[in-house]
């Protein structure tokens, strides 16, 4: 039985944002400095410090005195203010302070880019949010990477982003179209619905805070996820960006449908079909159970072949790539010849063909039928798989008041719970029993 979304995650970094309407006292910085604690953030951007002269004193105690760096935009006045500390891990080699953000360029040790994190904290003043928007749109034209824009942008998105009845104005067109332009993704939010509230009787809630990426992002780490933390003495749910690389264990074989077009399939089944079984393959039993060792076998020889031709291709399509450049760069020097460009030409159309494949291999893992092949939307069915892929993953389940995320716990338990299901004494009309929920992630 194949749990999909129960493989292991290794988390690559956590990166942490959260308004703390003001650094003041030795209380806010100790609910600040427990945070760090428990959860050992590998960068944390604390917003709305409200604090006009950062010592370093103030980042030792919300961080500890070893291992860190930052950066500091003063507050003004009594409003703002931004600090951003990170671990040693992190190579920071550009800082940029603007009126409603600071931006960092960084590399780590597990991602060979570079890349741009920008830290928003946006003005509560709906007149003075265009320039945010310019602000942000600046940053963008100079960051054609990697880039995570994240913090507090002061207002929503959509109307179903407040606890009240919200209408669509200015500002929540101004994000959507930012978001849009920018080619950023929105990633859904986990463990909460809003981000902010005014803890008073007459309660509102709104969604004011979220991170955003770009697609370089979500190709790499698909399994990358927003959710907000508990807020036990705040206004703010604090944001956590979890960037992991997921691998969920044996996947169930499915055969690519480039490959069909093979005309060598078809007569490789037949010969796999029929062909004896090896001593340790051999069975005896009912004609049912023969038939199910046979589809068994064919699976196993389909896969090899299939992964071999994959392989195969990827090689071919790279040496056509050398070979084309090498006649490019012959050309530079001397005119081709008949039979050169005769050659290139082949190249270029066997390359298109490879293309054509790999777009079929995506678009049939993206689902994304109402798009017609041979349209070059690899790069969508790309993040369509993706996104199928963060869709499927069961990030944590609850079975009575217990909320478990460990992965080896739920796939034990969906183990357990389907076996006890499907036993012949729990097989009676209505005597199903309860499912554990899922909390992140598609239900069951």
């Amino acid at each position: 039985m194949r749990i999909g979304g129960c493989g292991i995650t290794k988390v690559i970094h956590e990166i942490c944002f959260r308004n703390v309407r003001g650094l003041g006292t030795d209380k806010k910085i100790w609910v600040v400095r427990d945070i760090v604690v428990e959860r050992k953030f590998d960068l944390l951007s604390i917003i709305e410090t409200k604090i006009m002269g950062v010592a370093d004193t103030t980042v030792n105690k919300l961080w500890g005195r070893n291992n860190r760096g930052w950066v500091a935009k003063e507050a003004v006045g009594s409003a703002g203010g931004v600090i951003i500390i990170w671990k040693e891990a992190f190579c920071v080699e550009e800082v940029s302070i603007k009126r409603f953000s600071i931006t960092l360029l960084l590399s780590s040790t597990n991602w060979n880019e570079n890349w741009k994190l920008t830290t928003v904290y946006g003005p509560a003043k709906a007149r003075e949010r265009s320039g945010l928007w310019v602000e942000l749109k600046e940053i963008r034209d100079s960051c054609q990477g990697p880039w995570i824009v994240g913090g507090d942008f002061n207002t929503i998105r959509f109307p179903a982003e407040k606890s009240r009845l919200a209408t669509i104005n200015r500002s929540m067109r101004n994000l959507s179209n930012f978001i849009q332009d920018s080619q950023l993704i929105d990633l859904p939010l986990l463990g909460a619905k809003y981000t902010w509230s005014n803890n008073q009787d007459n309660l509102i809630m709104s969604r004011l805070d979220r991170v955003l990426i770009s697609n370089e992002w979500d190709e790499a780490f698909p399994r990358i996820c927003q959710s907000a933390l508990p807020k036990p003495t705040s206004d703010y749910n604090p944001m956590m960006l979890e960037v992991s690389d997921y691998s969920g264990g044996p996947r169930p074989f499915r055969l690519n449908l480039a490959l069909c077009e093979n005309p060598k399939l078809e007569e490789l089944i037949s010969k796999w079909w029929d062909e004896e079984w090896t001593e340790e393959e051999w069975t005896e039993g009912w004609k049912g159970f023969i038939l199910f060792k046979k589809l068994k076998h064919l699976k196993k020889k389909v896969k090899e072949w299939q992964k071999s031709e994959e392989a195969a291709s990827k090689c071919r399509k790279e040496e056509i790539i050398v070979a084309l450049n090498h006649l490019e760069r012959k050309e530079e020097q001397i005119l081709l010849n008949t039979e050169e460009k005769m050659e290139r030409a082949a190249l270029m159309e066997e390359h298109e063909e490879i293309l054509r494949r790999e777009e079929i291999g995506w678009r049939q893992k993206s689902r994304g039928l109402w798009l017609k092949e041979g349209d070059n939307n690899s790069k969508y069915f790309h993040l369509m798989a993706s996104m199928r892929r963060r869709i499927n993953f069961i990030n944590s389940i609850r079975d009575g008041e217990s909320l478990i995320e460990d992965r080896e716990t739920i796939k034990d338990m969906i183990i357990s719970f389907y076996s006890n299901l499907y036993t012949i004494g729990a097989l009676k009309l209505g005597d199903w029993g309860s499912s554990p929920s899922v909390v992140y992630g598609r239900r069951s």
